[in-house]
């Protein structure tokens, strides 16, 4: 009866909500979802809800918040809050192989402002990402944009010894970089999103580089063969590779 009522008297609105009733009538729309699988294997869904409006078609059905590469390179992030990612993908700078499987991938992705960040991808993450790059043989449209949706900002480190060796190893520096979450990170290449269109019309302003994605193609190639550890969380120094898109 209770539940008869409180439609009766209509839906109540998001902004709303308090601590003075304990039932709620809403009518929302998902505006995202996402799987988030805790540290002992414990899933869940998280999402983003939204108010139904009069104006219906007003209401995107995804909203992204991009994070702007210069406010990161700038020290203006944080690593508890996801963020959304999107840039002009310039070339692969390391791979990590282990147990006969691809364990990471590092790329790095240029924004419509032409700032460059490095975004190191984990486990089925990194597969799907190798398994696109696969495909690149010079006919793929330029800019290729790769969204992140749900990455996190992870900060640059030191070399570091590791162990006690007499002669001790050294791991190697970790750029400053967005990299996934469990599973509650999406990538996405080259959809048919308005966000991808608005950002290659920005992106065309930008003055070009000699590198095609056919030369990024057969660079992928020749690093896909790599059967040791060649990532940046290995002992093998991180590769600063200046050429770009």
């Amino acid at each position: 009866m209770e539940d008869d009522e409180e439609v009766a008297r209509g839906f109540d609105k998001i902004i709303d909500i308090d601590q003075s009733k304990d039932v709620w009538v809403l009518v929302v729309r998902i505006v995202d979802l996402w799987p988030v699988i805790g540290k002992y294997k414990s899933e869940h869904l998280e999402m983003i809800v939204k108010d139904v409006e009069q104006d219906f078609p007003d209401i995107p059905m995804t909203s992204f918040n991009f994070k702007d590469f210069g406010e990161v390179l700038a020290g203006k992030h944080r690593r508890d809050l996801l963020v959304d990612v999107i840039g002009a993908f310039q070339e692969v700078t390391n791979t990590n192989r282990g147990n006969g499987r691809l364990r990471s991938i590092t790329f790095t992705l240029k924004d419509a402002s032409g700032n460059i960040l490095h975004c190191c991808l984990w486990d089925d993450h990194a597969k799907l990402c190798a398994d696109e790059f696969d495909k690149f043989d010079g006919t793929q449209p330029q800019p290729y944009v790769i969204l992140v949706k749900h990455a996190r900002v992870k900060p640059e480190q030191d070399i570091r010894p590791i162990g006690n060796l007499k002669r001790p190893l050294f791991a190697a520096p970790y750029p400053l970089c967005f990299t996934n979450t469990w599973d509650g990170t999406r990538v996405m290449f080259n959809p048919p999103l308005l966000d991808f269109a608005l950002f290659k019309e920005k992106f065309k302003d930008l003055p070009s580089d000699a590198l095609s994605l056919s030369q990024i193609a057969s660079q992928y190639s020749q690093a896909s063969q790599f059967s040791q550890n060649t990532d940046i969380m290995c002992n093998t120094p991180f590769s600063q590779h200046k050429n770009f898109i």
